[in-house]
């Protein structure tokens, strides 16, 4: 596919020309070249280009690459292509990137995550917080706790311990206090899973506690019971 290539080295640029007539790409696929082709060139093991195709091009099915220019200390790119026979030039820019998991289909909420649901997708590093999700550890067997859809990152937020307690349930409510435990009866004001701080409220004195669910059977309360 690469037939020729020129470096000029004073301005540490490269470009490529691209002879690739045979096939016929998408916008989004002339892009994952391009990002290959800067992961080789700049060691780099995975990065994302933003490219400012405009609509005649974005649902084009017949887009061929040219050559691609870029400069090894820049994160803006240009690329020829051809579609439909006219030429383009379009302009963008390239992220170092990180591999995170996301979804391949649309979850519900409630609906329990399992590991083959899952698939990768690159995101920007620069967008990368603790707000996203880096490993399926701290997915699976997780619940749902709205809508989520297919390709996106995924936040702790979006997630939630399946149920274990519903509201209604009697308990065991657990008061430790150094080496004395004291346990007694409780109802759950609300629903929750493993490790929630919930409401309940004592049988016995019908006060209101908050607690935290060790199991199905028992919460761990924190105050006065």
């Amino acid at each position: 596919m690469v037939s020729n290539m020129k470096y000029i080295p004073h301005l540490f640029f490269i470009i490529i020309f691209h002879y690739c007539f045979a096939f016929a790409h998408t916008i989004t696929e002339i892009k994952e070249m391009v990002e290959e082709e800067l992961e080789r060139e700049k060691f780099i093991d995975h990065i994302i280009v933003r490219l400012n195709a405009g609509s005649n091009l974005k649902n084009a099915k017949d887009i061929e690459l040219l050559a691609t220019e870029y400069a090894l200390n820049s994160n803006k790119v240009k690329l020829l292509v051809t579609s439909n026979g006219h030429e383009y030039s379009l302009e963008g820019i390239s992220t170092e990137a990180i591999i995170i998991p996301t979804l391949t289909r649309k979850v519900n909420k409630g609906e329990l995550l399992n590991e083959d649901m899952f698939g990768e997708i690159k995101y920007p590093k620069d967008k990368l917080s603790g707000l996203i999700i880096q490993d399926t550890k701290e997915i699976i067997g997780k619940s749902a706790k709205k809508t989520l859809q297919p390709n996106k990152p995924i936040r702790p937020s979006e997630l939630m311990s399946p149920t274990i307690i519903n509201k209604g349930q009697k308990v065991t409510l657990q008061f430790n206090k150094t080496a004395l435990i004291i346990e007694t009866l409780g109802v759950a004001l609300e629903a929750g899973g493993l490790d929630d701080i919930i409401k309940f409220k004592n049988i016995d004195s019908g006060k209101l506690v908050i607690g935290r669910i060790k199991n199905a059977q028992v919460v761990e309360v924190g105050g006065q019971i």
